[in-house]
């Protein structure tokens, strides 16, 4: 606390407005490498953040600011990017869009974390079946790493759930058979 009082945050911050707000850099930044303060801070525009005061928010250094302004790891903008399209960008309304770069080799990690991160069995099953079709690398990784069910589907039934992984099964064999 004495460290935000030195640094001038002086009210309770909202993780999720931080973690959406720095998403939507993520997101919209991402194919490039490097990030003006200019086009920094005019994304955090209308918001109490500047260059200034967002990388004391988690006390660690997701950006590196120095002439310019990157990810200081490229799996924080990563992730970071995963969060901002599970949380704004719905894979149902917005199916082109993931279609898109679900065949962009620099967005499979992305993938791989909005596997993990989508909590909605619907749109889990709509955004698995278009990765299994159309990127079956991919769609194998977020098996491995154990992202291909979401934590809802503990409250189905067991048939369900049977009929569900059974299904995922059999369309994954037929995949690669195809």
């Amino acid at each position: 606390y004495k460290r935000d009082m030195a640094k001038g945050i002086t009210k309770t911050i909202n993780t999720f407005e931080v973690m959406d707000i720095i998403g939507k850099i993520a997101y919209q930044y991402f194919e490039k490498s490097v990030i003006s303060y200019w086009e920094f801070d005019k994304m955090l525009s209308g918001t109490e953040f500047t260059h200034c005061n967002i990388s004391d928010i988690f006390r660690i250094d997701v950006f590196s600011m120095h002439d310019e302004i990157r990810f200081t790891h490229k799996q924080f903008k990563e992730y970071f990017a995963a969060f901002y399209l599970i949380k704004n960008l719905p894979i149902k309304d917005n199916l082109e869009l993931y279609v898109d770069i679900m065949s962009k080799d620099e967005w499979q990690e992305v993938l791989v974390f909005v596997a993990g991160i989508v909590d909605n069995i619907e749109e889990q099953e709509i955004f698995l079946n278009n990765l299994l079709r159309l990127n079956l690398k991919t769609y194998i990784r977020c098996v491995q790493q154990k992202n291909d069910l979401c934590t809802n589907i503990n409250y189905v039934s067991h048939e369900e759930y049977s009929e569900n992984f059974l299904k995922k099964l059999f369309d994954s064999y037929m995949a690669i058979i195809e």
